[in-house]
């Protein structure tokens, strides 16, 4: 499927895409719109890019080490106690009859890990190795992940086959040589080390735009008025875009996902909604400006090269494609659409590259 341009979710998320594409351009701003505050050579805290052995450490063993431990049966243990890593098959009844969901075989339990329900684990305590056990337990009410048996109790007979420990193999180049694509042990820490400096350096650099953007946005005066049909439409445009997410994965809309999962009322889910459509009109209103106040201009030779860009990062097979998309979309020529993204990318760039870290 193809990413559909002009669909960010918040202000940060915009600001990590160079020449992220939205609205602004084509929702009413027009000069004078934005007083704009001091906007080059904006100071900023930078953010520390240092990467120490005990986090390549922790990442080796998270993605490598613990993902290759063995189990080893605990020799002369056949009783299940708590704590115990256990090999089972587990079976569930509800009236007698077994429940979707309720069973299955050769799972790996780690007993007392309390990521069950309610005296589930505790059922297995005392089972013997080989032999069947049955314990009852009742489901909690609410149960958000099978509502029709909240509440409900239920019996499961359970056999443990084996009670193991977990053998951690030996960091060293042949296991690094037989599990990646690496050599060696300092290869694979090389990698690590690479890949975690590029994703701090990443964050550093959101977070000099985001701190940059907040200084220039507190320090300029907006036309309310101006922004206010863009805050609208975007603020309907965000939740559209949860709703539809959220539906997806978990078969509810956002403001349900919000209170159930996060515990925000309505009216703290509107208030969210306000504030990040608030928070994205003042910074598409702020790079229009700047490119309006800078008299950025582009050649045709540029704008086709933007649209290159905007055609890769999207997923569109050809220009053509895109362009029929953004005219559709904004009801606006497409070349109009995209040399504005391209002004606002530069109006990015110029604000970034002038900022001034603060020794």
């Amino acid at each position: 499927m193809k990413t559909k341009l002009l669909t960010l979710t918040a202000v940060l998320a915009c600001i990590m895409l160079t020449a992220c594409s939205s609205k602004d351009a084509i929702s009413g701003y027009s000069s004078g719109d934005v007083k704009l505050g001091q906007y080059k050579e904006v100071t900023y805290v930078p953010e520390e890019v240092t990467v120490t052995d005990d986090e390549v450490r922790e990442e080796v063993i998270t993605r490598l080490i613990d993902t290759h431990k063995q189990n080893v049966d605990v020799e002369g243990k056949t009783v299940v106690e708590n704590g115990d890593i256990i090999i089972c098959d587990y079976t569930g009844y509800i009236d007698g009859e077994q429940f979707q969901g309720g069973s299955t075989t050769d799972a790996e339990i780690e007993v007392g890990n309390a990521s069950y329900i309610p005296g589930f684990q505790e059922g297995f305590i005392g089972a013997e190795i080989g032999v069947e056990k049955e314990f009852d337990v009742t489901f909690p009410d609410p149960y958000e992940l099978n509502p029709d048996i909240a509440g409900k109790p239920a019996t499961f007979k359970v056999l443990v086959h084996r009670i193991v420990t977990k053998e951690t193999p030996e960091y060293t180049d042949e296991f690094v040589a037989e599990n990646t694509e690496f050599k060696t042990v300092e290869e694979y820490d090389n990698s690590i080390r690479a890949e975690l400096t590029e994703n701090k350096q990443e964050h550093a650099d959101t977070k000099k735009k985001y701190d940059v953007f907040l200084k220039i946005i507190r320090s300029s005066e907006f036309d309310e008025q101006a922004m206010a049909p863009f805050i609208i439409s975007e603020r309907q445009r965000l939740i559209l875009q949860s709703d539809s997410q959220y539906q997806k994965f978990l078969g509810i809309d956002s403001f349900t996902y919000y209170n159930q999962y996060l515990g925000m009322t309505v009216d703290e889910v509107n208030e969210y909604y306000d504030a990040l459509a608030k928070m994205q009109a003042e910074y598409l209103f702020v790079l229009s400006a700047v490119a309006d106040e800078e008299n950025i201009t582009l050649t045709d030779a540029e704008i086709d090269e933007f649209a290159e860009k905007m055609r890769e990062n999207n997923g569109y097979e050809t220009i053509d494609e895109m362009y029929s998309d953004l005219s559709t979309n904004y009801g606006q020529p497409a070349k109009e659409v995209v040399t504005s993204q391209a002004k606002n990318s530069k109006a990015l760039e110029l604000i970034t590259s002038t900022a001034l870290p603060i020794q």
